[in-house]
């Protein structure tokens, strides 16, 4: 009787693998591999862009010409389908070392600050950024740079926790990223102050999971500015910087 329970079992378990690889595998392009994505885990947006060279969204439009006839819907597929591709990016790179504002059940209202760049007339960023270098324990910076930086600050005031993006990227992919799980404001409330301390009770741990490690940041609203404090680093991005409540198609241009 064991034995015939287990083979039950090993055949179930064989079938659904099978109509598992068969829906993998049923597709001709990318239009039909999106359209299976959404009746398996095992398929996805990473997956289907992977399958179909799709890099950009010219490779999509290319593409899907060849299969759809009207302009004006293949630009509206392969906008949606770059949306959703990027917040399946976005999702699968949360973090798991630390608390995720996007992933609790409860909390306040996630208040979002963000930089982002201007491009010239040549597709070039200008430059946002004061970077401030400090080494070999210097109090003064040893050297002083412009650069381009784009960044977001996620805040639950409530939580007094915050996430911070940085870098070259910031969505879907953030090129650096710290948590602080302590707030501060000044008597203006001109300021508020994001920092990591792990002395204090905390319901959560502040730190870095990528990039220096990453200590602090303050906002001053009066200037629209955003100093990061990370490594041997002051960062100050002054002009391109506002609130938002959410994550604003303009950050990642």
């Amino acid at each position: 009787m064991d034995k015939f329970i287990l083979l039950i079992i090993l055949l179930v378990s064989f079938n659904s693998f099978s109509q598992a690889l068969e829906t993998i595998n049923n597709h001709n392009n990318l239009i039909e591999c999106v359209e299976a994505s959404t009746n398996t885990d095992d398929l996805n947006l990473d997956y289907c862009a992977d399958k179909y060279q799709i890099y950009d969204q010219n490779d999509c439009v290319e593409h899907v010409n060849m299969y759809v006839s009207d302009s004006k819907k293949v630009n509206q597929y392969c906008r949606e389908f770059a949306i959703g591709y990027d917040m399946e990016l976005f999702m699968k790179d949360r973090p798991t070392e630390f608390f995720d504002l996007f992933m609790r059940e409860q909390g306040s209202i996630t208040r979002s600050f963000g930089c982002h760049l201007n491009y010239d007339n040549n597709g070039d960023a200008e430059l946002n950024t004061t970077l401030l270098i400090y080494e070999n324990e210097s109090e003064e910076p040893t050297k002083i740079e412009q650069i381009a930086v784009k960044a977001i600050v996620h805040i639950d005031e409530n939580l007094g926790y915050s996430e911070i993006n940085y870098g070259s990227t910031i969505y879907p992919i953030a090129e650096q990223r710290f948590f602080t799980n302590e707030l501060e404001f000044d008597e203006s409330n001109e300021k508020i102050g994001g920092f990591v301390n792990n002395e204090i009770e905390s319901q959560y741990k502040g730190g870095t999971d990528r990039g220096p490690y990453g200590s602090g940041w303050v906002i001053n609203e009066k200037e629209n500015s955003l100093i990061i404090i990370a490594g041997q680093y002051d960062i100050l991005i002054k002009d391109t910087c506002k609130w938002s409540k959410i994550i604003s198609e303009d950050l990642k241009e």
